[in-house]
């Protein structure tokens, strides 16, 4: 039996090739000789380029750049660069990732995008670029990408060509109710006050830069720093489709086991798990999601007779399920104890 084993990171606690290593323990345990291919995956969020650099000749550097809040020490940033390509390839999330702000520091009005502008501008000092694909993800602001802009007409930054990768295909701004830019504003750590501001903000960033089309899906990911992209000419791409390529497919596996930290509305919205839904629908292949956590209003559906919406996938399971409960925060030893456990559990009614 061919296994793929492809999730994505679980935040905070495990790299997606440690939630791999994970998974196939848990699988040798229920399936000892099944043929087990890890391919971990990424969506355009925190640890794509990571994934995408290594298989495709991309070389590694570091950056000292400014932290996205000012007051902050200065950080190393991580790019990769090809030299046959002339392309330069990054997550934004190390330029103004949230994981970069101390929880205490955090404020979303003060937070600038302003640093991957002085990325591209070192990469375009140190190298013959033609083109930059970012990863879009996991950051801290939700200024529309102006401060990027910005830096980068202050200091005649030109990069003939900009690709960006979305984890979530939502645009900039929408109606009450349906997923934005601002959807994501709260985890950064927006209150009800702030919200209003960052409306506004949007707003005014859209006429001052008129090029951009806001509704683009993608627009609204790290913080409208799609928006941005548009706005100076570049253009947008699912990140986990560049990242899966045809890793899966030439594969041919019986059975894909993906997953990431949490399952829940959003993951449809060009997470992992899109990939996987559509990847299921079209081949058939079972699919088998293990979320960290899985929210109660989760979306996605499975092959259940009792699922309102068809087969999205064949089976969510919940990691969080199983003990032990009482460990806050959550270890990775711990992470990686319910993942094992929710497979050997679980496997065998799909092998």
């Amino acid at each position: 039996m061919i296994i793929a084993i492809a999730p994505d990171k679980y935040k905070g606690t495990l790299s997606s090739r440690q939630a791999a290593e994970a998974m196939r323990e848990g699988v040798l345990a229920v399936c000892p000789d099944a043929e087990i291919h890890i391919v971990p995956m990424a969506d355009g969020g925190e640890g794509t380029a990571e994934i995408i650099a290594p298989e495709m000749g991309y070389a590694r550097y570091e950056a000292v750049i400014h932290a996205p809040v000012e007051g902050l020490p200065l950080t190393t940033s991580v790019y990769y660069y090809h030299p046959e390509n002339k392309t330069v390839l990054f997550d934004s999330a190390t330029a103004v990732g949230l994981s970069l702000v101390p929880a205490g520091k955090r404020d979303i009005m003060r937070t600038s995008s302003a640093p991957v502008g002085e990325l591209l501008s070192i990469v375009q000092e140190r190298h013959d670029v033609r083109q930059a694909i970012i990863g879009l993800g996991g950051t801290a602001n939700c200024d529309a990408g102006l401060g990027m802009v910005l830096y980068m007409a202050r200091f005649k930054v030109h990069m003939p060509q900009i690709v960006g990768l979305y984890d979530a295909g939502v645009p900039l701004l929408a109606h009450a109710g349906k997923p934005s830019a601002l959807t994501f504003a709260p985890q950064k750590g927006a209150d009800a006050d702030d919200m209003a501001m960052l409306e506004m903000r949007l707003r005014k960033a859209i006429k001052m830069m008129p090029e951009g089309d806001p509704d683009t899906p993608g627009a609204g990911a790290a913080g409208g720093l799609g928006f941005a992209i548009l706005a100076m000419g570049g253009k947008l791409m699912r990140g986990v489709d560049i990242v899966a390529g045809d890793r899966i497919s030439v594969l041919h596996p019986d059975l894909v086991i993906t997953g990431e930290g949490r399952i829940d509305r959003q993951s449809a919205m060009g997470k992992v798990l899109s990939y996987f839904i559509e990847y299921h629908r079209t081949t058939s292949t079972p699919v088998i999601a293990i979320g960290g956590c899985v929210d109660a209003d989760c979306t996605i559906s499975t092959d259940s007779p009792a699922s309102p919406r068809g087969n999205d996938l064949t089976a969510i399971i919940a990691a969080d399920s199983y003990e032990p409960r009482d460990v806050h925060p959550i270890t990775p030893e711990v992470a990686a104890w319910r993942i094992r456990e929710a497979i050997v559990d679980r496997l065998k009614a799909y092998i």
